[in-house]
């Protein structure tokens, strides 16, 4: 159990760490994560150090359960960044991951959420977290040209629908095309 929790950790802190480092300058990086925080630490790892590597500008966080937005916002309001907008899948619900295979995984995400909530979404405020394809287009459509990675250390949903979504309020460039103009790294845990 301790090596697949080293490796775990090691996995989010490589795929981290390869995302925001490189250049001569070290310029800070802005950072919108796509996770799936709920039973293994590797996400998690991702957030703690997108939260305290001072050369990283988080951005936004992207998660698909209700205890996983909750999650993230304590753990990044834990480390000083109570403002980090939250996007959750819709439609919420309360459904929660069973691992039906191993029997080994534990959620815990929701204990995080309860216990240290203090950031954007406070406890039981999930319905105020962002829908994740518009807190894409707005953060994206903020930015400099180039000048956002995205890591995508959980499911492809969020990044599906930006890639399939159209003009808006925030951008006149359909998503493939907003990509293309804003986010100059995307990597993805796979």
């Amino acid at each position: 159990m301790l090596y697949r929790l080293l490796r775990t950790i090691a996995i989010g802190s490589t795929l981290l760490l390869a995302s925001v480092t490189g250049g001569a300058h070290h310029e800070t990086t802005q950072l919108i994560i796509d996770a799936d925080i709920f039973s293994v630490v590797d996400d998690t790892a991702a957030l703690f150090l997108a939260s305290t590597l001072p050369n990283v500008n988080l951005l936004a966080v992207n998660v698909h359960t209700q205890s996983s937005a909750l999650a993230v916002s304590a753990i990044a309001g834990h480390h000083g960044h109570t403002g980090v907008p939250v996007g959750l899948l819709r439609p919420i619900t309360n459904d929660s991951f069973f691992d039906d295979w191993l029997y080994e995984r534990r959620e815990y995400a929701s204990k995080v959420a309860y216990h240290y909530s203090n950031g954007s979404l406070p406890w039981g405020n999930a319905t105020d977290a962002w829908d994740p394809v518009a807190l894409y287009r707005k953060t994206l459509a903020a930015q400099k040209d180039g000048s956002v990675t995205i890591a995508s250390v959980g499911f492809f949903d969020n990044l599906s629908g930006l890639l399939n979504s159209t003009a808006d309020a925030y951008s006149r460039l359909p998503g493939p095309a907003l990509i293309a103009a804003k986010v100059s790294k995307l990597v993805i845990m796979v």
